[in-house]
């Protein structure tokens, strides 16, 4: 116990927690550190009650950090890059919301969001929010470098397979292997049996430690995991197409749905056909860098089409929201002031991992934010690709041309408070098409979406 708390003491003096002053972190002679992995980061929390912040060691041990308190309290912490951290509610303040003894969302260690340190991340960082960083620099290496890769599944026994179908390693839960070579954009995917759960993506020269986790969105993006079941169903007719399209409940509140037969074959593949005629590139998280492992896809913007008012992306857009606004009453007005439709394609191991469309906190409406989301599904995957909520359990598994609405502003004008987070599950078999449609009110061409932040 005496040798794991000094190596607790020794790693801890690899961290200096400053004022909001931000000294910067000097060595022994008082001259700063020049190691180009060495960060420091402001963490400021956005919620209304306060926050622990923890270190997450290599053995996924929970470090104590800090308090942050309510309504923007903030710490700076000097560290390192491939470092993780974690936030969460202080148990005492936990505790007297408990339903039941033993409920996971009370346990001592059960954290809220973590994150892991980025080359170039901005600061400060508002807990919640993605991760943003700087432009990355014009040559970064990529040259092999040696990693290791951890097996932290409790249960599952996992085959490392690289990108060509090598198999580096079958691991126990609990194994490891170290002096893996990897380079800059290499993948190497994590099986079990012949199903990929995860792909483990190098991002940086120099990221050396990765690990497949088995959180609650790779259990329920698994072939193991069925789609959910509605809660009820009903039919909404269609005034702008004039037809019955079959809806089905899947969570009420938030307000989740799946459309049956919401598009036609014809107007996918034009929605296709024009994000060709833009051209697709690799679709990106605002102010990411090159190389993102929470997003791998392809994608193009469709704008609303100013010269021809029938076009097919606006009568689609009209659509959207005649049914978004008979469901929940939002004041959504279409037309090119709205943000544009993004087409978006994934092919075998890509994946949109958890993150949520608009404000994942429970605080009150900012006029002009997202409110909706609505996804065309012009192809769906032959083996996953699955749309999955992890904090509502729930599972949508669409077929071609059907939509997901999911909304995320509330009655009470609060947002929801992360129930939305979703995740666009990996591709195991085939290609995976969608158009994604973000909804925002009260916004207008005085004032366009791009005027707001949120």
């Amino acid at each position: 116990a005496s040798k794991k708390m000094g190596v607790e003491i020794l790693i801890l003096l690899s961290f200096v927690v400053v004022s909001s002053e931000g000294r910067r972190f000097l060595t022994k002679n008082g001259k700063p550190r020049k190691d180009e992995n060495e960060i420091e980061i402001r963490f400021v929390n956005p919620y209304n009650e306060p926050r622990e912040i923890v270190w997450l060691n290599p053995n996924g041990e929970q470090v104590h950090m800090g308090m942050l308190s309510e309504r923007y309290g903030e710490t700076t912490v000097n560290t390192y890059v491939g470092h993780a951290f974690g936030w969460k509610i202080p148990f005492s303040t936990r505790s007297n919301t408990c339903e039941k003894e033993g409920d996971n969302e009370c346990h001592l260690n059960a954290l809220e969001g973590k994150i892991q340190i980025l080359p170039r991340m901005k600061s400060p960082y508002y807990l919640g929010n993605d991760v943003e960083t700087g432009p990355a620099p014009k040559h970064e290496s990529n040259e092999p470098f040696l990693a290791r890769f951890v097996n932290k599944s409790s249960k599952r026994t996992m085959r490392l397979v690289r990108e060509n179908g090598t198999q580096v390693k079958e691991l126990a839960p609990g194994e490891d292997i170290s002096e893996v070579s990897v380079h800059r954009g290499e993948g190497l995917d994590w099986l079990e049996g012949d199903e990929i759960l995860y792909r483990s993506v190098v991002e940086f020269f120099g990221q050396d430690i990765h690990s497949f986790l088995d959180e609650t969105y790779t259990a329920l993006c698994s072939d193991a995991t069925s789609a959910s079941d509605s809660i009820r169903n009903f039919t909404y007719f269609d005034a702008i197409e004039n037809r019955n399209v079959y809806i089905q409940v899947l969570n009420e509140v938030p307000l989740i749905v799946l459309a049956r037969n919401w598009s036609s074959s014809d107007q996918c593949q034009g929605l296709e056909n024009l994000a060709l005629q833009t051209g697709l590139s690799a679709a990106q998280v605002f102010a990411q860098r090159a190389i993102v492992a929470d997003r791998r896809a392809l994608s193009a913007n469709l704008y609303w089409n100013e010269s021809y008012p029938n076009a097919l992306t606006n009568t689609l857009i009209r659509r959207a929201f005649d049914f978004t606004k008979q469901l929940r009453g939002y004041n959504i007005v279409p037309g090119p002031f709205q943000e544009p439709l993004n087409y978006i394609q994934y092919s075998y191991a890509q994946e949109y991992r958890p993150h949520c469309d608009g404000v994942s906190v429970r605080k009150p409406y900012a006029r002009g934010g997202r409110v909706a989301t609505l996804l065309h599904y012009c192809q769906a995957a032959t083996r996953g690709g699955a749309t999955v909520f992890p904090k509502l359990n729930l599972k949508v598994q669409p077929s071609p041309n059907d939509a997901v609405l999911f909304t995320y502003k509330q009655d009470d004008n609060y947002m929801d408070d992360g129930n939305t987070l979703h995740t666009g599950c990996l591709v195991r078999n085939g290609t995976k098409s969608v158009v994604t449609m973000w909804m925002r009110e009260s916004i207008s061409s005085e004032e366009p979406w791009s005027d707001f932040l949120s």
